[in-house]
């Protein structure tokens, strides 16, 4: 075969008229991300059934399916971090076990967690992944200011399971002012998702102190207790090099009266192939959250 053929068959519009895949490249990706509208101006239809409008309004307020739509197309950056973070999964299981309420967990067990981060998928339906932590919280984060979060039902769409989330220091976000606390940056929405391909996966789009969006990649050690890896980012630079991760173990603490929901968190530094941790970041991000309500559905 001449080289001419091989270069011809090879050329990425050849591999897209065959149905292969090809990587886009970040800047296209990042195009798509700086033009998604938090707030949409446009009112969906509601007699529309196509997925464009399930996407927009699954969540009866169309800036869900935004954060779903952000999400998506950054994917292919987040499959990148589980391969880092499975590269260094033995440095990080003992940096996470240093963390408070990790001593029924092995550095062993915590390390393959993060090798194997789907193995979770038999023991529990995939609407059930984070059913424990579905209810509203309130409680003081370590900057002592109250939080109050809402982690609504979990639906399936498109292949995925997704959970719509509230977070503000102002007053519960739900239906009935989402919209007001939205438009006065009093609100920020975050979304947790399973699928089968790409594991926990999540994003955070805040607004009550200046943008940023917080892709998320995640881990369950059991059926309450789960690791969350994030990074912070500018919406204008989601791909340029961060070598900060901020870890967060979360779990689920449920008695007969009342839930109680811990969230500690620590920054590493992962940078030309070492694990970097400064003491310094001990203690620093930390909350307890409350909730004792039945729940019923916001959204």
């Amino acid at each position: 075969m001449s080289p001419r053929r091989i270069l011809l068959l090879l050329s990425p519009i050849f591999l897209n008229l065959m149905g292969a895949k090809t990587e886009r490249p970040a800047s296209a990706i990042q195009a798509e991300i700086i033009n998604v509208s938090y707030i949409p101006d446009v009112t969906v239809s509601t007699d529309n059934d196509s997925l464009e409008f399930d996407c927009q309004t699954f969540f009866k307020d169309p800036s869900f399916g935004t954060l779903i739509e952000t999400h998506n197309l950054y994917l292919p950056e987040l499959k990148k971090w589980r391969r880092l973070i499975a590269k260094h999964a033995n440095e990080l299981a003992r940096f996470l076990k240093t963390f408070p309420e990790t001593e029924y967990f092995s550095e062993e067990a915590i390390g393959n967690a993060f090798e194997t981060q789907f193995e979770f998928d038999e023991r529990r339906q995939n609407m059930d992944v984070f059913k424990p932590w579905t209810n509203r919280w309130s409680g003081k984060w370590s900057n002592g200011k109250t939080q109050y979060h809402i982690w609504d039902k979990t639906r399936a769409w498109n292949g995925q399971w997704i959970q719509p989330i509230t977070q503000s220091e102002a007053e519960f976000a739900d239906k009935e002012n989402l919209r007001e606390m939205m438009l006065n940056n009093r609100v920020d929405l975050a979304i947790n998702v399973y699928s089968s391909e790409n594991g926990i996966t999540g994003w955070v789009s805040k607004r009550q102190h200046g943008r940023l969006e917080i892709p998320c990649i995640g881990y369950l050690l059991n059926d309450t207790t789960m690791i969350w890896v994030t990074q912070k980012q500018k919406p204008n630079g989601l791909f340029t090099k961060n070598t900060r991760w901020c870890f967060f173990l979360e779990s689920i603490d449920s008695g007969s009266n009342a839930s109680r929901y811990s969230i500690y968190g620590q920054t590493v530094v992962i940078d030309n192939g070492k694990v970097i941790l400064k003491s310094a970041e001990r203690g620093k991000h930390f909350g307890t959250y409350y909730s004792d309500i039945i729940w019923t559905e916001v959204f």
